[in-house]
């Protein structure tokens, strides 16, 4: 205002000078902060791009362990299915041993059984004589002389 009574060309020029300074005074301080964050920004690009790294390689790593989790997961169905398997034929062969054992059993009775209808074949024809015998023969008599002549028969 003092310089604005002696020449207003004046007056400019020192709110020029005063903006200068204050301009001066604020590209001080900021110049030296500008260029902190150039640098900083620098930095932080380096910083992104070897984060973005870091989370490709953690996604190949997380994938990887997903797949292995995966089979890991098959393998362990695929052993209590086997050991499901290993029950069941475990107990088919114990079932299997107790049919053979049975089987083989049945083997000394069937060849007893075969021995003894072989006999009863050869006996066939006399046991129809006898049986035919006893029809025609035993209406009439008693039963002391039915033995008797059963007796005589088979004799």
């Amino acid at each position: 205002d003092i310089v604005e009574k002696t020449s207003k060309a004046c007056k400019s020029m020192c709110m020029w000078v005063l903006a200068m300074d204050c301009y001066s005074k604020v590209f001080k301080t900021v110049e030296p902060k500008r260029e902190r964050l150039k640098v900083a920004r620098t930095e932080l690009d380096k910083m992104m791009a070897e984060l973005k790294e870091k989370q490709d390689a953690l996604e190949e790593v997380e994938s990887k362990i997903a797949r292995l989790q995966a089979s890991y997961e098959k393998s362990v169905s695929e052993k209590e299915e086997l050991t499901q398997n290993i029950g069941q034929t475990q107990s088919r062969l114990k079932r299997a041993a107790k049919l053979t054992t049975g089987l083989a059993d049945e083997q000394v009775r069937w060849a007893e059984s075969v021995k003894r209808f072989e006999e009863e074949i050869g006996n066939v024809v006399g046991n129809v004589f006898v049986a035919a015998a006893c029809v025609a023969y035993y209406g009439a008599f008693t039963s002391l002389y039915r033995e008797r002549l059963m007796n005589q028969w088979i004799e």
